[in-house]
């Protein structure tokens, strides 16, 4: 009795090692079916492998599934599903401010799911934000760079030590020069870009009360001139 148990032991062993054998030695060119090619996308998408790494992303397995069965509808709502990641994140780096990546994130939803309802809005806002960047890139201003440079020194030094009264003399003493500059600008009647300068300056000193108030007497003035 004891051999035959050993022997039936035995056999159970070998029949398992049999089976993990089998598996080991599955064809890797063996075609998926369409379930496991659907669960396989699903977690791509989480992972968000939507179309890298070549030859295992979502993208490349919903177009498998197409390829065997051109009108499964779960492989479609899977492509729309990747192309709405996309413009999500398109979103996210839109307001980030990191327009080029969401430009390509754009185009990756449109090359994935060209259909998509949302794309039209999603590429209104970008393209918003790209003119708006232009825009503020060509804005005149009357800062020098060295002067741009020196000031932001002193914002990082004020972070520091918000007390330092050195820090703040130096600042004021800075934009102090440039009063003449917005004189100037307002006599000539240009107070857009008297207003455009005093909102930069703002920018880096936010808590001016001077700057606040030669804001709103700035925008009176160029209300009164429109008028």
């Amino acid at each position: 009795i004891k051999y035959t148990l050993i022997a039936f032991f035995i056999l159970i062993v070998l029949g398992i090692l049999s089976e993990e054998d089998k598996k080991k030695n599955k064809s890797p060119d063996e075609p998926q079916s369409i379930e496991q090619l659907l669960n396989d996308a699903e977690q791509d998408i989480k992972a968000l492998r939507l179309t890298k790494p070549f030859g295992n992303n979502a993208v490349e397995k919903y177009h498998a599934i197409i390829e065997k069965d051109p009108g499964n509808a779960d492989a479609q709502e899977g492509l729309f599903n990747v192309s709405t990641e996309y413009l999500k994140l398109t979103e996210k780096n839109i307001n980030e401010k990191k327009l080029n990546k969401a430009e390509n994130y754009l185009n990756l939803a449109k090359e994935v799911f060209p259909d998509h309802p949302d794309i039209e809005a999603v590429e209104k806002v970008l393209n918003e934000d790209k003119a708006a960047g232009k825009q503020q890139a060509s804005s005149p201003s009357l800062l020098t760079d060295s002067d741009r440079e020196k000031i932001n020194l002193l914002k990082e030094q004020f972070k520091e030590n918000p007390r330092d009264k050195n820090v703040k003399k130096e600042l004021q003493s800075i934009l102090q020069t440039y009063e003449s500059d917005v004189k100037a600008l307002v006599e000539a009647g240009d107070y857009d870009t008297a207003i455009e300068f005093v909102k930069e300056v703002q920018a880096i000193a936010p808590q001016s009360r001077k700057l606040k108030v030669m804001l709103n007497r700035l925008e009176k003035k160029k209300q009164e001139q429109a008028n």
